[in-house]
């Protein structure tokens, strides 16, 4: 695979399995809170009275499912509709 032409500035996408330098772990710990992940909705989960509070998200790369408030979240383009969920579970899990 040959190297695409690169300039400054120029926006890149690429793995953490990628970087050389610093360690991977390094990399991890040096993350902050605005880092934005992207990933599929497994199931939707209420919070008592409160209708779809939390979604459990699946993300590649990541090794266990994350819990997130769902007015966190916001729906990428091409991503599928809300009639296309199929599971919503109790806060009982």
């Amino acid at each position: 695979m040959q190297a695409p032409k690169l300039y400054s500035g120029t926006t890149v996408r690429f793995r953490l399995g990628s970087v050389v330098c610093p360690d991977q772990q390094q990399v991890l710990y040096s993350l902050s809170g605005l880092v934005e992940l992207i990933g599929n909705v497994v199931l939707v989960s209420d919070y008592g009275r409160k209708k779809d509070h939390f979604a459990i998200i699946d993300v590649a790369g990541v090794s266990v499912p994350l819990i997130v408030r769902a007015a966190e979240l916001s729906v990428v383009a091409d991503a599928p509709k809300e009639a296309d969920v199929q599971s919503v579970i109790s806060p009982a899990l």
